[in-house]
């Protein structure tokens, strides 16, 4: 997923040197824009500390649970 955003802000990024050098902040200046992409870091986060913790002899169900429920939602929020 992180690869993903990173894509689609280079992609703006390089069109937006196109057009002018401001279209990426007043992509991230919308609220709606920065919230998503805050929930999408979060995530990411949240996940790779989750990773770290993972053992065979400990597994933190609710943590994974988490974990799976904000993916899912990060993923079902990409489309709109």
């Amino acid at each position: 997923m992180s690869v993903l955003i990173a894509l689609v802000l280079l992609t703006v990024q390089l069109t937006a040197q196109r057009y002018s050098f401001n279209i990426i902040f007043i992509f991230i200046r919308g609220r709606v824009n920065a919230a998503l992409i805050g929930f999408f870091l979060l995530t990411i986060t949240f996940n790779l500390w989750l990773g770290l913790v993972l053992r065979e002899d400990y597994i933190p169900v609710h943590g994974v649970l988490l974990a799976m429920a904000m993916t899912t939602v990060g993923f079902a929020l990409l489309p709109p």
